[in-house]
C-alpha cells in the first residue's frame, strides 16, 4: 500500500480527522513545542532530561518494592526540587561551567599565593558565591538534625 493510500484511509476515520482539526487549530503551539524541543536537542538538554525519566523509572521500580516508599519518595521529591533550583540559576551554571572549563589545575597554590590571591576582586566574588552556597547549605544541614 503507498504512503498516498494509507494516507487517505487514515483520514477517512472520524476521529482521526477530529485528531488532525485539533493540531491545525493549535499548530502554531505545536510550532513552538518543537521548536523548545529542537532547542533543548542541540544543548544537549533533552539527553539530560532523557536520562533523567530512564533513572526515574528505575529508581520508581526500587522504591515502590521497598517498605520505605513514602521516605524514599520524599526525598526524591526534595532532590527534584534542588534540580530545579539549580536549573533555574542559569547565570550561576554558565559561569561555574566556564570557571571548571578555564581552570588551570596544573598550579598549585600554597598558604602565601592563597592569601595573596585574596586581594584579587575575582577571587573574592567567587568565594562569596562559595560561601553562600556553604551557608545555606549549613543551615538546610542543622534543621535536618532538628527533626
Amino acid at each position: 500500500m503507498s504512503a498516498e493510500e494509507r494516507i487517505f484511509r487514515a483520514l477517512a476515520d472520524p476521529q482521526r480527522q477530529e485528531a488532525l482539526a485539533t493540531l491545525l487549530e493549535n499548530i502554531e503551539a505545536v510550532k513552538d513545542f518543537v521548536l523548545f524541543l529542537s532547542e533543548l536537542r542541540s544543548s544537549g538538554a533533552l539527553e539530560l532530561l532523557t536520562a533523567g525519566v530512564a533513572a526515574a523509572r528505575t529508581l520508581s521500580g526500587d522504591l515502590i518494592a521497598s517498605r520505605d516508599f513514602a521516605e524514599k519518595a520524599a526525598k526524591l521529591m526534595e532532590l527534584a526540587g534542588a534540580a530545579s533550583a539549580v536549573a533555574s540559576n542559569t547565570e550561576g551554571i554558565a559561569c561555574m561551567s566556564k570557571a571548571v572549563s578555564s581552570a588551570d589545575a596544573s598550579k598549585p597554590v600554597g598558604v602565601y599565593g592563597l592569601l595573596q590571591a585574596l586581594q584579587d576582586p575575582d577571587v573574592q566574588r567567587g568565594l562569596g558565591y562559595i560561601m553562600s552556597i556553604v551557608k545555606a547549605l549549613g543551615a538546610c544541614l542543622a534543621s535536618k538534625q532538628q527533626l
